[in-house]
């Protein structure tokens, strides 16, 4: 929106179809963290900024395990990094099952890093985790007030 007026419309491109987009905004850019299928319903997240203008900048797979990863979830860090939440049904260490886990992915603008995996994680186990499909996250800044004790 742009003076009470929307803007232009942009359109995400991909060889296969993209899902469950998510979006944010932060340093001068936005940014929409969505799935896109590969093959077979198989899944990768993609990290694609796009300029004020409207006109995208990059697209960076966040992603790429082969039992697929999905419905993302995308957050901007104070110091501006991107990090994405997605779940993902594998299980071992190239097979899949029902959903699985939560992992992070963090994005600092130039190289994607895989953070490790939430505390719990068993892949071998023969029960699902649900409730895991949707994750969200959520940055929290802690601000610190310092008072000067002089002022009264």
């Amino acid at each position: 929106m742009k003076d009470g007026k929307p803007g232009s419309i942009q359109t995400l491109s991909s060889e296969f179809p993209v899902r469950h987009p998510r979006v944010i905004y932060g340093q001068g850019a936005f940014y929409i963290a969505a799935e896109h299928d590969y093959e077979n319903m198989l899944s990768r997240i993609c990290l694609t900024r796009i300029l004020p203008n409207g006109s995208i900048d990059e697209t960076i797979r966040i992603s790429d395990h082969p039992a697929g990863n999905y419905h993302p979830s995308p957050a901007l860090l104070p110091n501006g990094d991107v990090v994405a939440a997605y779940y993902s049904p594998r299980k071992g260490t190239q097979s899949w099952d029902m959903p699985r886990w939560v992992y992070l992915s963090l994005y600092d603008g130039r190289k994607v890093r895989h953070l490790e995996p939430l505390p719990g994680l068993d892949l071998s186990k023969d029960r699902t985790d649900q409730s895991l499909e949707y994750p969200r996250l959520a940055v929290l800044f802690r601000m610190v007030w310092q008072a000067d004790i002089n002022s009264g």
